[in-house]
């Protein structure tokens, strides 16, 4: 028996329904049931369980399949295993469970349908392709599997793109047949592409429905169960397909022998900064990470660029005038060996305020039966214009590429080149917040007051001017930028506490503007203030105090004095760095 094609256009749902009639007495019954198939030469007595997708939330995938067209299998466990050859579908089965033939004279020997079957297949996420879209492989009906349809398989079409998009169904007809007793048919659903963008789903069935004509249903009688056929799982499991990103410490040494890893940290005086910085991004699942030819084997998706898998790295709070450079991507293993039958290319070596987005392209052929690693390198940071530093570092997410809408506006296919990218995916960032990559530390330990105290009736005055305005900027022979910035005070009591403050909008004292000292402007304060500012836990002090400026040509003075008439100087040295033997200059 064959389905045979119907050249005639599919008509309404409601008015199907209402046309339902037999040209004949008895009334068959046509038990239909819905499975998922993992692969294109299963039986119908070795159907295997519902296959298992592992897949992006937000990606657009085939259904039963990856889109790869490899079905996926989770064995005990819950780890996903290596893909299996062949490709994914939902198959309907439809088999007369009637018995002996009764009719009039001159019926046929079997059952004449004379009205259309109309079956839907809904899939509860959006569809986000037609019949013909992607080019030559889009949603079709496929003979199946010859062992499964006496009488040969099937030759219907769907007709002209019956896909309900935002509804998520595909409807289909079966056309005007006979049928004899214990016959079974079936057909292949294929090529459908789901997103699952904000559907929060975690799992995903395909329900079936099949109206219009007298003797059809969804049970099981005809597959010795009970109950109804009329839903089947199609993707087991639905999974990011990135894990969180990771800033490490330490990175195997075929990334980067000399690469120091963990945040990078950057200050205007250049002293004591870190340039570099590491990201390392795991993919969720073995095969995530494709190029454009490993998508059903280069021949249902879009051969270009914007058909591989993406990752692109999300930076912010860059400072206006900060280049982040000399970056660069790896490729390996989880352990760390490299991947050496595919590339990683990334679109920039430097970030910037104006261009915070990298944006990672793979070139060859990316090993799917391994899970990959992805790192990203940046090993320079240089700002040549900005006068002041925020408090907060610079962050970094990351989220899977190209990113863009399954549907458009109207609820039309999203087909063009730059906006139907295959794959394509809702832009989710990872982590929330993002890692800090970038830390913006005070400048230097700048400034020491080798002697300081409160109590007894004393206490300490101190003055510290920003001298980045001075006389001679005008010629032009100044080598000073004129730069605001924070002040941080670190307080060494000579019982053993210590503790660090840095300035604020709410800082006593006066010369301050919002927390930060402007240039050419000087922050006075007693040392009594700071105490309580920072609440350190003693009311008296005496010891020494290091004091660290977010701007460089920091100058200073400090006295003790009683409110008495005793005043006395303590010197304010400027440390430029911790050299062996120590020099101390003022």
């Amino acid at each position: 028996m064959v389905f045979k094609r119907v050249l005639m256009p599919m008509l309404v749902m409601g008015i199907i329904f209402a046309m339902g009639s037999m040209a004949y007495a008895q009334t068959p019954s046509i038990n239909c049931r819905i499975a998922s198939v993992a692969a294109a030469t299963a039986t119908l007595t070795s159907l295997p369980g519902p296959t298992a997708r592992a897949t992006a939330t937000g990606h657009t995938e085939p259904i039963a399949a990856g889109p790869d067209a490899t079905a996926l299998t989770v064995p005990a466990g819950g780890v996903v295993a290596a893909p299996v050859a062949g490709g994914g579908a939902v198959r309907v089965i439809c088999t007369n469970i009637s018995g002996g033939i009764v009719g009039p004279a001159t019926a046929p020997a079997g059952f004449q349908f004379t009205t259309l079957a109309v079956g839907q297949i809904s899939f509860g996420v959006t569809v986000t392709n037609g019949t013909a879209f992607p080019a030559g492989a889009g949603i079709r009906i496929l003979q199946s599997n010859g062992a499964l349809a006496t009488g040969g398989g099937v030759t219907l079409t769907i007709g002209s793109d019956p896909v309900n998009r935002t509804g998520g169904t595909v409807t289909f007809q079966i056309p005007a047949i006979t049928w004899t007793a214990g016959e079974t048919a079936s057909f292949d659903l294929d090529g459908v592409l789901v997103s699952f963008n904000g559907s929060g789903k975690t799992r995903l069935d395909a329900t079936l429905f099949i109206g219009g004509a007298t003797g059809y249903a969804t049970t099981c009688t005809a597959f010795g169960n009970t109950g109804t056929c009329n839903t089947a799982e199609v993707v087991t499991a639905v999974l990011p397909g990135l894990k969180d990103p990771t800033s490490p410490t330490t990175i195997p040494v075929t990334v980067g022998a000399a690469i120091n890893a963990g945040t990078a940290t950057f200050n205007l005086l250049a002293i004591g900064i870190k340039p570099t910085f590491v990201m390392r991004v795991e993919e969720n699942y073995q095969d995530m990470f494709k190029t454009s030819t490993q998508f059903n084997g280069g021949a249902t998706f879009p051969i270009s660029g914007a058909s591989n898998t993406e990752v692109q790295f999300q930076f912010s709070g860059i400072p206006a005038g900060l280049i982040i450079g000399g970056c660069n991507v790896v490729l390996t293993d989880q352990n760390g060996a490299l991947i050496t039958t595919a590339t990683a290319l990334v679109s920039a070596q430097s970030v910037t305020a104006i261009a915070p987005t990298l944006t990672v392209n793979f070139l060859g052929t990316m090993p799917l039966g391994t899970v990959d690693v992805l790192w990203l390198l940046c090993t320079t940071l240089s700002d040549p214009t900005d006068t002041t530093l925020p408090a907060a570092g610079v962050t970094a997410q990351v989220s899977l590429a190209p990113a863009g809408a399954a549907l458009s506006s109207t609820s039309g296919l999203n087909s063009s080149v730059t906006t139907g990218q295959i794959p394509r995916y809702q832009l989710s960032l990872q982590p929330t917040p993002g890692i800090v990559v970038v830390a913006f530390p005070p400048g230097a330990v700048s400034l020491l007051i080798p002697f300081a105290t409160v109590g007894g009736g004393y206490n300490t005055g101190i003055a510290i001017s920003n001298t980045t305005t001075d006389p001679f900027g005008a010629g032009g022979n100044s080598s000073v930028t004129q730069q605001n910035g924070t002040l941080t005070f670190t307080f060494y009591d000579n019982s053993g506490n210590a503790k660090s403050y840095t300035t604020s909008a709410s800082s006593p004292g006066g010369g301050l503007a919002a927390g930060l000292l402007n240039s050419g402007k000087t922050y006075v304060v007693n040392l009594s203030e700071l105490l309580t500012a920072a609440t350190f836990t003693s009311g008296s002090f005496t010891g020494y105090i290091f004091i660290t400026t977010n701007f460089t040509n920091a100058h200073g003075a400090a006295y003790v004095y009683n409110g008495a008439g005793f005043t006395s100087a303590t010197p304010v040295l400027v440390v430029a760095g911790r050299a062996t033997p120590e020099a101390l200059d003022q």
